[in-house]
């Protein structure tokens, strides 16, 4: 039995996170950027939407629909390097299920950011007024940022005529194939 078929608003434009980062998997390039600079590029109507299908059970569907939107359009945005050896160990097919796509995406994140090799900005930073807290050596308290990890494939990817596919924000879906 198949799951819901009709596109619904899900995506950048509904997001309530602080950051978003994008996998690019083909350029090997993590994308880290704030979600309402991406928000605003989607909103400045300057990129066509795309429907996106999938064959599920021998149909092709339309799960996604959305635009892609060229890294430099996106105010605030970072490029980081993925290494090998971390692609290595989280390796992405095109083949994989969305879920494997999104839990290697989510793995390669969280080695980068505990080895140090992606900064992630902190939402807030605010001085420890309390002396007994000062005593107590704290001085400042960082908040850490809400972030949506995407797995995009494609996003960076040099084309043979020399263009590059941008980061591509869903702004609708559906999940006919129950994949979370």
């Amino acid at each position: 039995m198949m799951g819901n078929r009709q596109l619904v608003r899900y995506g950048i434009l509904d997001e309530k996170t602080d950051y978003r980062i994008h996998v690019g998997v083909e350029a090997k390039i993590i994308y880290i950027f704030p979600t309402a600079a991406g928000r605003e590029a989607v909103e400045s109507g300057r990129y066509k939407m795309i429907p996106v299908h999938r064959q599920i059970n021998g149909e092709k569907i339309q799960t996604a629909r959305g635009c892609r939107v060229p890294p430099v359009h996106i105010e605030g945005l970072r490029q980081v390097p993925i290494p090998d050896d971390i692609i290595a160990r989280f390796p992405i097919s095109r083949a994989d299920g969305t879920s494997a796509k999104g839990r290697n995406a989510e793995a390669i994140v969280r080695a980068m950011i505990s080895e140090n090799l992606l900064l992630v900005p902190m939402r807030a930073v605010t001085n420890i007024d309390d002396p007994q807290a000062q005593i107590r050596g704290e001085d400042i308290k960082m908040t850490p940022p809400s972030i949506q990890v995407k797995c995009d494939y494609l996003a960076g990817r040099i084309r043979y005529d020399g263009t590059m596919d941008g980061l591509f924000m869903q702004t609708h879906e559906c999940n006919p194939g129950k994949e979370h």
